[in-house]
C-alpha cells in the first residue's frame, strides 16, 4: 500500500462528504420548498373556502329575491286571472241577456207574422163566399127573369103551384138575403178588423137584433151597391196590407208602428249580433290571454319548483331539518371523521417509521462518528509517539538520524496531515447531524490500517527496541489517558446530542 493510494483514498473521502454535505444543502432545500408549497396550498384552500362561502351566502340570497319576484308576479298574474275571470263572465252573462231579447224578439216577429197569415187566409175565404153568392145572385135573376117572360095558365092548380113557388121562393129569397146580410156584416167586420176599428159597425147591432128576431122581423135589405163597395174596400184594404199602403190611418199607423218596430228590432238584432261577435271576439281573444298566462304561470311553476328544488337542496347542505336528515349526516360526518382519522394514523404510521428510520439512521452516524473519534485518537497517539522519536540517547543519533531521513517518518507525518484532516471531518460531521441524518461514508478498510500500523512497529521494533520499551511505555500511560478523556468527552457529547434528537 503506497502513499498514493491512501492519499486517493483521503480524496475519495473528502469528495464523498462534500457530496453528501451537498445532498444534505439539497434535501433540507427540497423540503424547504414543500413546506412553503403546503402553506400556499393550505393558504389558497382558505381562500377558495372563504370565497365559496360568499358566493353560497350570494346565490342564497339572490335565489330569495328571485323567488320573492316571482311570487310577486304569481299573485299579480293570478289578480289578472281572476279579474279576466270575472269580466268573462260578465260578458258571458251579457251575451246571455242578449240571446234571451234576440229570441223575443224572434217570437213576436213570428207572431206577427202568423196573425198576418190568419188574416189573409180570412180575406181569401171571404172572397170564395162572396163569389159563390154572387154566383147563386145571378142564377136567382136568371130564374126571376124567365119566370116573368112565361105566360101564366089561368087554372087554379098553376096559381097554386104559383104561389108554392111564390113562397118557396120568398123564402130562399129571404134566406138569400139573410145569407147576404151575413157576408155584408162579416165583410163589415173584416173592414173594420183590418183598419183597426174596435167599435162595431151600426149593421153589426142590427144583424145581431135580425138574428134574434129572425122568424118574425123581416130582415133589412142590404143597400144597393154596399157589399160590392165593401169587398172593394175589403180588396183593397188586403192589397194594401199585403203591399204595405193602406190608406186607414189607424191601420197605417199599427203597420207603420209595427214596421218602426220590426226595423228597430232588426236594428238591435243586428246590433246585438255585432255586439255578440264583438264579445265572442273579445272572450276569443280573453281566452287565448288567458290560455298565455296560464302558459306563463305553467311556466312559472316550473321555475318555482327548480328553485325551490335548488333552495331545498342549499338549505339541506347549509342546515339540517328532519331528524333522520340530522341522523343521515351524523353518520356521514362520522364516517368522514373516522376516514379522515385514518388517513391521519397512516400519515403518522408513515412519519413515525420516517422517524425511526432517521434514528438509525441518526445512530449509525454517531456510531460512525465514534469510531471515527476512536481513530483520530489512534492517529493522535501515532502523532504523539512519531514527533517523540527524536529524544532517543545519543548513542543511537546515527540509527535515529537514519530514521528521520527514512522514507518511514514522512510516512509518518504524511500520516499526520491526514489525521488533522479528518479531525476537520470529524468536526465538519458533528456540526451537520444536527441539520440531516448522514448517510454512510466510505471509511478505510481495516486491513489497510492494520498494516500500516504493523509495518510502524515492526520498524521501529527493530531499529530501537530498548528505547521504543522504555519511552513508549510513558507516553502510551498519558496518552491514552488523554486519549480516553477526550473519547469519553466526545463519547459525553454525542450522548446528548443523540438525547437531543430523541427528544426532537
Amino acid at each position: 500500500m503506497t502513499l498514493q493510494d491512501f492519499v486517493s483514498t483521503v480524496s475519495l473521502m473528502s469528495s464523498s462528504v462534500s457530496s453528501v454535505h451537498v445532498q444534505a444543502a439539497e434535501v433540507e432545500r427540497q423540503l424547504s420548498t414543500q413546506v412553503h408549497s403546503l402553506r400556499d396550498d393550505f393558504r389558497e384552500k382558505s381562500v377558495s373556502t372563504r370565497q365559496h362561502m360568499a358566493r353560497l351566502e350570494a346565490l342564497q340570497a339572490e335565489q330569495g329575491l328571485e323567488i320573492k319576484m316571482l311570487s310577486e308576479r304569481k299573485m299579480e298574474l293570478e289578480r289578472r286571472v281572476h279579474a279576466i275571470v270575472e269580466e268573462n263572465e260578465l260578458l258571458q252573462n251579457t251575451v246571455e241577456n242578449l240571446r234571451e231579447r234576440t229570441l223575443l224578439l224572434e217570437r213576436q216577429c213570428r207572431e206577427k207574422d202568423l196573425q198576418v197569415r190568419q188574416s189573409q187566409l180570412e180575406l181569401q175565404e171571404v172572397q170564395v163566399s162572396h163569389r159563390q153568392l154572387a154566383s147563386r145572385l145571378a142564377e136567382l135573376t136568371e130564374e126571376h127573369s124567365l119566370q116573368s117572360l112565361t105566360p101564366h095558365p089561368s087554372s087554379l092548380l098553376c096559381e097554386i103551384e104559383q104561389s108554392m113557388e111564390q113562397e118557396e121562393q120568398e123564402q130562399e129569397r129571404e134566406q138569400l138575403r139573410l145569407q147576404l146580410w151575413e157576408a155584408y156584416c162579416e165583410v163589415r167586420s173584416l173592414c173594420s178588423h183590418l183598419r183597426g176599428n174596435d167599435v162595431t159597425d151600426s149593421a153589426l147591432s142590427t144583424d145581431s137584433s135580425m138574428d134574434e128576431s129572425s122568424e118574425t122581423s123581416s130582415v133589412k135589405d142590404v143597400p144597393t151597391g154596399s157589399l160590392h163597395t165593401s169587398l172593394l174596400e175589403l180588396r183593397r184594404l188586403t192589397q194594401n196590407l199585403l203591399d204595405g199602403n193602406e190608406s186607414t190611418g189607424s191601420r197605417r199607423s199599427d203597420e207603420e208602428g209595427l214596421e218602426e218596430q220590426a226595423r228597430k228590432l232588426g236594428e238591435e238584432l243586428q246590433e246585438v249580433r255585432q255586439l255578440y261577435e264583438a264579445e265572442q271576439d273579445k272572450t276569443h281573444s280573453n281566452e287565448e290571454e288567458l290560455l298565455q298566462l296560464h302558459n306563463q304561470m305553467a311556466l312559472l311553476s316550473v321555475e318555482m319548483c327548480s328553485l325551490r328544488e335548488e333552495n331545498d337542496q342549499l338549505r339541506v347542505m347549509a342546515e339540517v331539518r328532519e331528524p333522520s336528515e340530522r341522523l343521515q349526516s351524523a353518520i356521514r360526518d362520522r364516517d368522514d371523521a373516522i376516514a379522515k382519522k385514518k388517513a391521519v394514523e397512516m400519515e403518522l404510521a408513515k412519519c413515525k417509521i420516517d422517524i425511526m428510520s432517521l434514528n438509525s439512521q441518526l445512530l449509525d452516524a454517531i456510531q460512525q462518528k465514534l469510531n471515527l473519534s476512536q481513530q483520530l485518537e489512534a492517529w493522535q497517539m501515532l502523532r504523539t509517539c512519531v514527533w517523540r522519536l527524536p529524544s532517543v540517547p545519543p548513542s543511537s543519533v546515527t540509527s535515529s538520524s537514519s530514521l528521520f531521513s527514512s522514507p518511514t517518518v514522512c510516512l509518518l507525518r504524511a500520516l499526520y496531515s491526514l489525521a488533522l484532516v479528518v479531525s476537520d471531518l470529524v468536526a465538519f460531521l458533528s456540526v451537520s447531524t444536527t441539520s440531516f441524518s448522514p448517510p454512510w461514508y466510505p471509511l478505510p478498510p481495516p486491513a489497510l490500517e492494520d498494516d500500516m500500523h504493523r509495518v510502524i512497529d515492526q520498524q521501529l521494533m527493530d531499529k530501537h527496541q530498548d528505547e521504543w520499551r522504555s519511552a513508549p511505555t510513558s507516553l502510551s500511560g498519558s496518552s491514552r489517558s488523554q486519549a480516553s478523556k477526550r473519547a469519553h468527552r466526545i463519547s459525553e457529547r454525542d450522548k446528548r446530542l443523540f438525547s437531543f434528537f430523541k427528544k426532537s
